[in-house]
């Protein structure tokens, strides 16, 4: 499996001044194994898929006049579950959820940067739904085959 994620946001909290001003951008790239075990039924396939990942994690902050940068190396779990079905022959549906989890924290680092040493993150993900669109090939399929046999 391979995965890249981004995700920007800003904190604004009435109780606490100290995060407000800044902004973080996350950037994780993951690559790795994975198993995927499926359900075939009336109403479409269910899956699960369970991964190990080596991933690199990058994390940018600023809080609008210094900005600071955090680059960490770690193992990565992946968690996914979905729902995939064809509306034709050709087109698929696919619902699903994804949770992609460091093992290392790497957000505990930037908490201690903002907040001195009582700064503590005790976890980070991320996690993801989408859905997805796909079309699909039978000629193709076929062209691979016999390319396989030697046609």
């Amino acid at each position: 499996m391979v995965g890249l994620y981004h995700d920007r946001f800003i904190i604004k909290s009435p109780t606490s001044t100290v995060l407000d001003p800044y902004t973080f951008q996350w950037y994780e790239f993951v690559l790795g194994p994975s198993a995927q075990g499926q359900l075939h039924t009336a109403i479409g396939m269910f899956y699960l898929e369970l991964g190990l990942l080596y991933g690199y994690d990058w994390i940018q902050y600023s809080d609008g006049v210094t900005e600071r940068n955090k680059y960490h190396w770690s193992t990565h779990g992946l968690f996914e579950f979905g729902w995939g079905f064809f509306v034709s022959q050709r087109i698929h549906i696919r619902f699903f959820t994804r949770l992609v989890s460091p093992s290392e924290n790497q957000w505990d680092e930037v908490s201690k940067d903002i907040l001195g040493p009582s700064g503590n993150a005790t976890t980070s993900a991320f996690l993801a739904a989408g859905l997805a669109v796909g079309y699909y090939f039978p000629e193709g399929r076929e062209k691979l085959v016999s390319s396989l046999r030697g046609e």
